[in-house]
């Protein structure tokens, strides 16, 4: 129903997300912040209410602030992770077989620098990871040796625009193939052609011919010459 929040599910949905839609349903009821914690412990239901109950116990749960009692379900629900193994998996992405360029950025490598806390380093780390990752080795070539004054985005630009180009080759590729098909199957007709055996001339077939009436020059047969 409109206006309500369901119980927390943690197969349905992750704490953090949970956590971020609790406090659009706060505002959105206009819940005083005096009132944060016990509109909290009311709408998570019985179970995980029971779970942060045994993780504070022997404290109860409304002994607590909302603050509180949220990082204890984060905490809970989605340990920190380390920094160092983080990293060691966004260095070790590379991109697969049928992934796009576009694909390989924003679902993976963009979804895997969420943990790793690379702060103004951030940059750099994709533009690393991304050229070094990319399938092409034509492609990383030349951007290995703009390396010095190549940034993470100009890096995603100049692959997309090698994409397009070669997606616009292999257009061009195909009408000069198709425009070579005919001009090949024009040459194979002339050839396999048979001549007019009246005159040997190729422009006729021999019923066509204008010398069937014609005496033969070494006899007097006609219908050759």
């Amino acid at each position: 129903k409109q206006g309500r929040l369901e119980l927390f599910d943690e197969s349905a949905s992750d704490w953090a997300s949970y956590e971020e839609r609790l406090t659009t349903f706060r505002k959105f009821k206009h819940v005083p912040d005096s009132d944060k914690m016990h509109a909290f412990l009311s709408i998570i239901g019985p179970k995980t209410y029971g779970l942060l109950k045994s993780l504070r116990a022997p404290e109860l749960p409304s002994t607590k602030s909302f603050e509180v009692l949220k990082k204890v379900m984060r905490d809970h629900s989605s340990p920190k992770p380390s920094v160092i193994g983080e990293r060691a998996k966004f260095h070790r992405r590379c991109q697969l077989n049928g992934e796009s360029f576009s694909e390989f950025v924003s679902e993976r490598l963009r979804k895997l620098s969420q943990t790793c806390e690379f702060g103004s380093a951030l940059d750099e780390s994709f533009r690393d990871r991304f050229v070094c990752g990319l399938l092409r080795e034509d492609i990383q070539r030349v951007l290995f040796t703009e390396a010095s004054k190549l940034t993470f985005q100009k890096a995603v630009e100049r692959v997309l625009a090698f994409e397009a180009a070669k997606k616009n080759a292999n257009l061009a590729r195909g009408c000069d193939c198709a425009v070579g098909d005919v001009h090949n199957v024009q040459a194979e007709s002339r050839k396999t052609r048979k001549s007019c055996f009246r005159c040997c001339s190729p422009k006729h077939r021999s019923e066509a011919c204008p010398h069937v009436n014609v005496t033969c020059f070494n006899g007097d047969k006609k219908e050759h010459i």
